[in-house]
């Protein structure tokens, strides 16, 4: 069914869903959400849930380019690279230092400036992001290695933090499918993607039944730094998704 709460003319350029919320990036860069907000995902201030499109006030100074739902979070990237987020916290994957749930949009330190963002992908609880320049960061559970760093741990990744093992990370790239470039970064519920700048492709984190294409399906195994899927290794790379 078509929806038709957002003002006329206005189109939406890119629509992301959570759980059980959504947000959308219209074409003149502003940010509306809707769905449950029981722990502020929907970034309105309050934990009201909302059956339409509703317009993002706390974003309304921003030059919005990108957003991005989590499971229960919202993220949103601005044309200076710079990230915002809200939403649930308990793992720290708003990136803010605390796990407490913030219901409006906050910026998270450390990105932006030098490290501007151009990609920003949200798993089951925890965050990847890319830089202009190939770097990548993240944050939030690591209980199966998720972030990349070297190691899983039961305590979270509570800002963002260089992957280092991993490569300079691809742009993104212009596609018939996706108008506005096609993901060279994915998070899935507990693993992680990422294609190189070379056109190489790396998982990392939960190998449960294979989805990290290292040939094992042993749910209990992780792999906790970016590494390259073998398989692909005769292939170049585009994008990717998870």
């Amino acid at each position: 069914t078509k929806v038709d709460a957002v003002e006329k003319g206005m189109k939406f350029e890119v629509v992301e869903l959570g759980y059980y919320h959504g947000i959308g990036l219209t074409s003149t860069g502003k940010v509306y959400t809707w769905g449950r907000n029981s722990h502020g995902q929907l970034g309105t201030g309050d934990d009201k849930d909302r059956a339409k499109p509703t317009l993002l006030a706390g974003l309304a100074a921003f030059e919005v380019k990108a957003v991005a739902a989590g499971m229960m979070s919202s993220y949103a990237v601005t044309s200076s690279g710079r990230v915002y987020a809200w939403g649930y916290n308990e793992h720290y994957e708003l990136g803010l230092g605390e796990g407490i749930d913030r219901n409006a949009p906050q910026l998270v330190q450390g990105l932006g400036d030098s490290h501007n963002v151009t990609q920003l992908a949200p798993g089951g609880y925890h965050v990847i992001a890319s830089t202009a320049d190939g770097r990548l960061f993240s944050w939030g559970h690591n209980g199966f290695g998720q972030c990349g760093l070297g190691k899983a741990s039961a305590a979270p990744v509570k800002v963002p933090t260089e992957v280092t093992a991993m490569p300079e990370v691809a742009e993104r790239t212009l596609s018939a499918v996706a108008v506005h470039g096609q993901p060279t970064i994915a998070s899935g519920m507990w693993h992680s993607v990422a294609a190189s700048a070379s056109g190489e492709v790396y998982t990392w984190g939960r190998s449960h039944y294979g989805c990290l294409g290292h040939g094992s399906e042993n749910a209990r195994e992780s792999v906790a730094e970016p590494t390259a899927v073998d398989a692909l290794s005769s292939r170049r790379a585009v994008g990717v998704a998870a």
